[in-house]
Protein backbone atom coordinates (compact mmCIF):
# COMPACT_ATOMS: atom_id res chain seq x y z
CA UNK A 1 0.00 0.00 0.00
CA UNK A 2 1.41 3.53 -0.91
CA UNK A 3 2.09 5.88 1.67
CA UNK A 4 -0.77 7.94 2.24
CA UNK A 5 -2.56 10.99 4.17
CA UNK A 6 -6.12 11.11 5.39
CA UNK A 7 -8.05 14.72 4.83
CA UNK A 8 -11.59 15.79 5.07
CA UNK A 9 -13.11 18.26 1.64
CA UNK A 10 -13.77 20.51 4.32
CA UNK A 11 -10.20 20.79 5.16
CA UNK A 12 -9.01 21.09 1.26
CA UNK A 13 -11.40 23.49 0.66
CA UNK A 14 -10.36 25.81 3.48
CA UNK A 15 -6.59 25.93 1.96
CA UNK A 16 -7.78 26.49 -1.20
CA UNK A 17 -9.84 29.66 -0.01
CA UNK A 18 -6.44 31.35 1.91
CA UNK A 19 -4.67 30.22 -1.51
CA UNK A 20 -7.46 32.36 -3.78
CA UNK A 21 -7.60 35.00 -1.03
CA UNK A 22 -3.82 35.49 -1.82
CA UNK A 23 -2.96 34.27 -5.20
CA UNK A 24 -0.02 35.86 -5.51
CA UNK A 25 1.89 35.65 -2.30
CA UNK A 26 2.80 33.04 0.19
CA UNK A 27 -0.11 32.10 2.58
CA UNK A 28 -0.15 29.06 5.03
CA UNK A 29 -1.39 27.41 8.11
CA UNK A 30 -1.18 24.13 10.28
CA UNK A 31 -2.53 20.59 10.24
CA UNK A 32 -4.36 19.15 13.32
CA UNK A 33 -5.64 15.85 14.01
CA UNK A 34 -3.79 12.29 14.96
CA UNK A 35 -1.50 9.50 12.96
CA UNK A 36 -3.26 6.39 12.57
CA UNK A 37 -0.90 2.80 14.00
CA UNK A 38 0.12 2.58 10.70
CA UNK A 39 1.58 6.13 10.51
CA UNK A 40 -0.88 8.07 8.45
CA UNK A 41 -1.37 11.40 9.10
CA UNK A 42 -5.29 11.95 9.19
CA UNK A 43 -6.43 15.89 9.00
CA UNK A 44 -9.52 16.79 10.71
CA UNK A 45 -8.91 20.50 11.05
CA UNK A 46 -6.75 22.77 9.77
CA UNK A 47 -6.40 26.68 9.79
CA UNK A 48 -5.06 29.19 7.49
CA UNK A 49 -2.77 32.36 8.56
CA UNK A 50 -3.74 34.68 11.70
CA UNK A 51 -4.32 38.09 11.18
CA UNK A 52 -0.68 39.19 11.01
CA UNK A 53 1.23 36.62 9.52
CA UNK A 54 4.16 37.32 7.55
CA UNK A 55 2.99 37.03 3.68
CA UNK A 56 5.97 37.49 0.84
CA UNK A 57 6.26 36.39 -2.67
CA UNK A 58 8.77 32.86 -1.09
CA UNK A 59 7.63 33.18 2.49
CA UNK A 60 5.53 32.51 4.80
CA UNK A 61 5.32 33.33 8.93
CA UNK A 62 2.58 32.39 10.68
CA UNK A 63 0.82 34.12 13.55
CA UNK A 64 2.25 33.28 16.58
CA UNK A 65 0.57 34.26 19.27
CA UNK A 66 -2.62 33.39 16.69
CA UNK A 67 -1.50 29.93 16.39
CA UNK A 68 -0.73 29.78 20.21
CA UNK A 69 -3.75 30.30 21.02
CA UNK A 70 -6.06 28.28 18.27
CA UNK A 71 -3.52 26.03 18.91
CA UNK A 72 -4.03 25.67 22.55
CA UNK A 73 -7.93 25.46 22.09
CA UNK A 74 -7.98 22.64 19.47
CA UNK A 75 -5.46 20.55 21.80
CA UNK A 76 -7.23 20.88 25.33
CA UNK A 77 -10.64 21.33 24.24
CA UNK A 78 -10.96 19.18 21.37
CA UNK A 79 -8.03 16.38 21.86
CA UNK A 80 -6.77 17.28 18.90
CA UNK A 81 -2.59 17.46 17.97
CA UNK A 82 -0.44 19.38 15.43
CA UNK A 83 0.85 17.07 12.79
CA UNK A 84 1.80 19.30 10.53
CA UNK A 85 1.91 22.47 8.21
CA UNK A 86 0.85 23.96 4.96
CA UNK A 87 1.95 26.83 3.01
CA UNK A 88 1.59 27.73 -0.84
CA UNK A 89 4.06 28.48 -3.40
CA UNK A 90 1.28 30.02 -5.42
CA UNK A 91 2.66 30.42 -9.10
CA UNK A 92 6.41 29.27 -8.23
CA UNK A 93 5.68 26.55 -10.16
CA UNK A 94 7.27 24.44 -7.22
CA UNK A 95 4.86 22.02 -6.11
CA UNK A 96 7.23 20.13 -3.76
CA UNK A 97 9.11 20.98 -0.48
CA UNK A 98 12.00 23.21 -0.98
CA UNK A 99 15.25 23.10 -0.01
CA UNK A 100 14.77 25.52 3.33
CA UNK A 101 11.44 23.73 3.77
CA UNK A 102 13.41 20.26 3.92
CA UNK A 103 16.11 21.92 6.11
CA UNK A 104 13.60 23.68 7.93
CA UNK A 105 11.40 20.90 9.01
CA UNK A 106 14.22 17.85 9.60
CA UNK A 107 16.02 20.72 11.46
CA UNK A 108 12.82 21.02 13.41
CA UNK A 109 12.44 17.45 13.86
CA UNK A 110 15.78 16.81 15.31
CA UNK A 111 15.97 19.63 17.64
CA UNK A 112 12.37 18.95 19.06
CA UNK A 113 12.61 15.37 18.83
CA UNK A 114 9.28 15.10 16.74
CA UNK A 115 9.01 11.44 15.44
CA UNK A 116 7.35 12.62 12.11
CA UNK A 117 5.85 15.76 10.46
CA UNK A 118 3.25 16.30 7.47
CA UNK A 119 3.91 19.03 5.28
CA UNK A 120 1.58 19.82 2.45
CA UNK A 121 2.57 22.26 -0.38
CA UNK A 122 -0.18 24.28 -1.91
CA UNK A 123 0.34 25.38 -5.68
CA UNK A 124 -1.29 26.66 -9.16
CA UNK A 125 -1.11 23.90 -11.99
CA UNK A 126 -1.34 25.46 -15.43
CA UNK A 127 -5.40 25.80 -15.76
CA UNK A 128 -5.48 27.88 -12.18
CA UNK A 129 -6.92 24.52 -10.25
CA UNK A 130 -5.55 24.41 -6.55
CA UNK A 131 -2.89 21.53 -6.01
CA UNK A 132 -2.16 20.40 -2.77
CA UNK A 133 0.45 17.81 -1.92
CA UNK A 134 0.90 16.18 1.01
CA UNK A 135 4.78 14.73 2.16
CA UNK A 136 5.63 12.86 5.29
CA UNK A 137 8.80 13.96 7.01
CA UNK A 138 10.62 11.54 9.89
CA UNK A 139 13.32 12.18 11.95
CA UNK A 140 16.62 11.92 9.73
CA UNK A 141 20.16 13.58 8.90
CA UNK A 142 19.44 13.94 5.21
CA UNK A 143 16.16 15.70 4.84
CA UNK A 144 14.24 13.18 3.47
CA UNK A 145 10.90 13.32 3.12
CA UNK A 146 7.89 10.90 1.20
CA UNK A 147 5.78 12.20 -1.18
CA UNK A 148 2.09 11.17 0.04
CA UNK A 149 -1.70 10.12 -1.58
CA UNK A 150 -4.68 11.69 -0.20
CA UNK A 151 -6.87 9.83 0.68
CA UNK A 152 -9.69 12.24 0.52
CA UNK A 153 -13.26 12.02 2.96
CA UNK A 154 -16.14 13.50 1.65
CA UNK A 155 -18.05 16.25 3.32
CA UNK A 156 -17.21 18.08 6.07
CA UNK A 157 -14.58 16.84 9.16
CA UNK A 158 -16.78 16.32 12.07
CA UNK A 159 -14.12 18.24 14.53
CA UNK A 160 -14.96 21.40 12.22
CA UNK A 161 -18.88 20.65 12.49
CA UNK A 162 -18.09 20.50 16.36
CA UNK A 163 -16.24 23.32 16.44
CA UNK A 164 -18.33 25.87 14.49
CA UNK A 165 -21.41 24.39 16.44
CA UNK A 166 -19.33 25.52 19.57
CA UNK A 167 -18.20 28.85 18.18
CA UNK A 168 -21.62 30.35 17.18
CA UNK A 169 -22.92 29.28 20.27
CA UNK A 170 -20.20 31.24 22.18
CA UNK A 171 -20.86 34.18 20.01
CA UNK A 172 -24.79 33.37 20.75
CA UNK A 173 -23.57 33.92 24.74
CA UNK A 174 -21.50 37.18 24.56
CA UNK A 175 -23.56 40.46 25.34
Amino acid sequence: MNPRAIIYESELKLVEDCMRARPDIETGGQLFGFWTTAGDPVVLYAIGPGPNANHQPTFFQQDIPYLRAVGHELVERYGLRHIGEWHSHHHLGLPHPSGHDAETVASTLREKKIARFLLCIGCWDASDAVQFNPFGFVISQDNEYCPLAWDVKTGMSPFRMRIESDAERKEELTP
